[in-house]
């Protein structure tokens, strides 16, 4: 192995992989400001702030194997010189992601769960920041390099493991309750049309166990492997995907268009079954109207008297009651039938 592959090589791979996580972040930036979500000014402020966080640290991860690898190829001394705070803004970032999403999380579960229990998660949850603030602050200050962070002596090191296992244990008791049964959920669902796969890795995101397996592998890495910086594969990523829980969670809503228009669709179909029934309603009762009409019909009669004058036969009008209501043909109308009876002599 190389002289720099427990020290640099780890960062250039936690950098890899930090941007292939920050292009699925940014494909749901996108996705929340185009569906126009009626959120309140307080929550967009959230969602702005780890949008620039997570930017920042972006620009700053890239300037650094940029600096590193190109610029002092050959100058193996300038990770111990040059820019050394792109090294150590990396847990003051993590800081306010972190604090951000566990606020959001603890925020969503704050009526359904044990509020002495949520109440030791926002301690925590502020503990933790504090400590990743300190290791931060504390790092840009002291100019603490990637090679100097290797000794075990330093305080940084000691902020750092501080910082590492309190984030563990929030990221570890948020994903358990966010995974204990609950109530039945107004929203938030995932979309039934979705493929099942998209489903399995979105409600992951939601529950934050990719944050609980990060920060975990982190911890345990930091304190197996003390001469190495290969914890950093798992630290600098972490940041994504608390921006990934929350920015899932909020896409998990149904569009505000896409309510509006199922709503319309659902009235007008209610109301043209509405429409269906009076119809049938009003046919059916002209139908019995009409039947319980008696109509009469008007035989003609011609009775022939035996008149030799060459005088017009007389003529009655005669009623039968056997021809009442008698119709004719499916049309339902009446025919008047004449009928011509001859007085027999």
């Amino acid at each position: 192995m190389g002289e720099y592959d427990n020290v640099l090589g780890p960062l250039i791979l936690a950098v890899f992989i930090n941007t292939y996580f920050s292009g699925i972040v940014g494909f749901q930036y996108l996705s929340y400001q185009y569906k126009k979500y009626p959120d309140s000014y307080a929550l967009k402020a959230l969602v702005l702030a780890l949008w620039f966080v997570d930017g920042f640290q972006i620009a700053a991860t890239v300037y650094m194997s940029w600096l590193y690898c190109v610029t002092n190829y050959l100058n193996p001394t300038a990770m111990s010189t040059v820019a050394l705070w792109t090294y150590t803004v990396i847990p003051l970032c993590n800081a306010f992601s972190g604090i951000i999403s566990h606020s959001f999380v603890t925020h969503k579960l704050w009526k359904s769960r044990n509020k002495i229990t949520l109440g030791a998660l926002v301690s925590l949850s502020i503990a933790a920041f504090a400590l990743a603030a300190a290791s931060g602050i504390y790092g840009i200050t002291q100019h603490i390099s990637m090679v100097t962070s290797l000794s075990s002596a330093t305080l940084y090191r000691h902020l750092v493991l501080s910082w590492l296992c309190l984030q563990a244990c929030v990221d570890i008791m948020l994903s358990v309750l966010l995974m204990l049964p609950d109530r039945p959920r107004r929203s938030g669902l995932p979309n039934d049309t979705l493929p099942w796969i998209t489903q399995i890795v979105s409600s992951l995101a939601r529950s934050g166990i990719y944050n609980s397996i990060f920060s975990t592998a982190s911890l345990v890495i930091f304190l197996a492997s003390s001469k190495t910086n290969i914890y950093m594969v798992f630290v600098l990523p972490l940041g994504r995907l608390y921006s990934l829980t929350v920015l899932t969670t909020l896409l998990g809503r149904p569009a505000p268009s896409t309510t509006s228009n199922s709503q319309s669709v659902n009235d007008v179909s209610k109301d043209f079954q509405f429409a269906v029934i009076d119809t049938t309603r009003t046919s059916r009762s002209r139908h019995e109207s009409f039947s319980l009409i008696q109509i009469k019909t008007e035989r003609e009669i011609v009775i022939d008297d035996g008149n030799t004058d060459g005088s017009k036969p007389r003529l009655s009008n005669s009623r039968r009651p056997s021809d009442l209501g008698r119709r004719s043909g499916e049309d339902g109308h009446m025919d008047k039938i004449p009928e011509i009876i001859a007085d027999p002599e």
